[in-house]
């Protein structure tokens, strides 16, 4: 028999003024806790600093090419909107990030009342303190416009709003295109997880209209990204590897995956003493979780090369944990992934996986900080020698942004033999054959085939001690 954990703060109103004074509150814990951390640049994952220069392009050019395929406008369109008005910054535009991951934080709290206030709470900062959905709202990663749509879809449908809910749904997937398929969860949420009830034609007239109403929003935004590149979908890369480390160390860190081992056994042994709800939201968000997980785990399967990934997927998780976990081990948990943002990590730099003390949060400054020195470095080069090309690897999106133009252009991603064995770099940028080519040493490891194709053709720049041993 499921009891009521928490007593009447299980049954605290949506929107009461104590309920709104808590959400508020979580929301400025939230930011306080995000400004000590922002400007320091756009983010350690090259993307970020991809979607800074699609911005840029747009901004001088007028046209949009994305970042990367399939395209992720709305982040990209804001970005070139804020340059535009000077507010281009690392600190703007980390600080726009922050604003989202307190938003959903707020969103994702008002889902989980009916369990309680206190378990509300908990779970909201452990959502936004898992040091993946921290970090990403911190610079210019799209990861937090998809997830505050989303929780702002779901809220809309559980009031039944359903235009404002396909309204977000559509504004979800035009942040990032993997939340098309959030329309499964959503769908089993508006029949209260009764799959019974879709054999009414009346509901299945209402779900066609939040389908055609969210991909009408979402293909607004997509079209340009479709005219310039086409439509593609991203390959799929990753190995077993990138999975296990991703969905531990790599997602929660390393005290937060022991947190979240702990929480998921105890919800199992504690399931039947998890909180009463009626039968129909139970079910219904119950659905929803499942069916959250299930769909965004499947997507990460096939490309588990990023923790950030299943970001949505841990709205399912959190929901569950936060239905069946022992109160005491649910603040645990919170505790657990709070500390893991800034107290330890698994390093896999340079492909070798290491413990550092500094937790994810401070080491996306640290990586941001080497990359900045590397870039003074390739300046420095780059003016000296004027035949010179740089092999960047992925240091390449910051040094484009950080180096800009002209010498930006002499600097490449990586070579590898194209028609006629000649070199031809990986992300179609044009050099001479006769080009003098330089391997940033931080980037050697991707060029080991080229090393071998063209032994004596290039030379190693060398940016340690300066920049701190790799």
């Amino acid at each position: 028999m499921a009891t009521t954990l928490g007593g009447s703060d299980a049954r605290t109103a949506v929107g009461t003024p104590s309920t709104s004074s808590v959400t508020a509150v979580v929301a400025v814990v939230v930011v306080l806790t995000h400004l000590p951390v922002l400007g320091h640049g756009y983010g350690g994952d090259p993307d970020a600093w991809r979607a800074v220069s699609a911005a840029r392009h747009l901004l001088a050019t007028g046209s949009y090419v994305p970042s990367r395929v399939p395209g992720y406008p709305i982040p990209e369109y804001v970005d070139a909107v804020m340059l535009y008005f000077g507010l281009g910054s690392s600190v703007a535009i980390g600080a726009l990030s922050t604003l989202l991951a307190a938003a959903s934080a707020a969103l994702f709290l008002r889902l989980l009342l009916p369990l309680g206030r206190s378990r509300a709470v908990a779970g909201a900062l452990a959502m936004s303190f898992t040091p993946v959905v921290f970090v990403a709202g911190l610079g210019a990663m799209d990861y937090v416009w998809g997830l505050t749509f989303f929780l702002a879809a779901t809220s809309c449908l559980r009031s039944r709003r359903i235009w404002w809910a396909a309204t977000f749904l559509g504004l979800a997937a035009a942040s990032r295109p993997t939340y098309a398929v959030a329309i499964v969860p959503l769908v089993v949420l508006y029949v209260d997880g009764d799959l019974g009830r879709l054999r009414s034609t009346a509901v299945w007239r209402r779900l066609a209209g939040l389908a055609v109403w969210s991909g009408s929003v979402a293909l607004a935004f997509f079209l340009p990204a479709f005219l310039a590149v086409g439509v593609q979908v991203p390959k799929a890369y990753g190995d077993w590897k990138s999975l296990l480390y991703n969905v531990s160390v790599g997602l929660f860190g390393v005290v937060g995956a022991l947190g979240m081992a702990c929480a998921v056994v105890a919800a199992v042994l504690h399931r039947r003493r998890g909180v009463e709800l009626s039968a129909s939201d139970g079910r219904g968000m119950n659905g929803w979780a499942v069916t959250t997980i299930v769909l965004f785990g499947l997507l990460f399967v096939r490309l588990p090369d990023e923790a950030s990934y299943l970001m949505p997927a841990l709205l399912g998780a959190y929901w569950l944990l936060c239905r069946y976990t022992p109160h005491v081990m649910l603040w645990l948990l919170t505790a657990c992934v709070t500390l893991s943002c800034f107290a330890f990590a698994v390093d896999r730099d340079h492909g070798h996986l290491r413990v550092v003390v500094s937790g994810p949060a401070l080491r996306e400054i640290q990586i941001q900080a080497e990359r900045r020195c590397a870039a003074g470095v390739v300046t420095r080069q780059l003016v000296a020698d004027g035949g010179a090309y740089v092999i960047a690897g992925a240091y390449r999106p910051q040094l484009l942004v950080e180096v800009g133009s002209p010498l930006a252009d002499r600097i490449l991603y990586s070579v590898h033999p194209g028609d006629g064995g000649r070199l031809v770099d990986t992300e179609g940028v044009p050099f001479p054959a006769d080009a003098r080519l330089l391997v940033l040493d931080r980037a050697a490891d991707q060029q080991s085939l080229e090393w071998s194709i063209a032994p004596g053709r290039a030379s190693v720049l060398t940016t340690s001690p300066e920049c701190g041993e790799r």
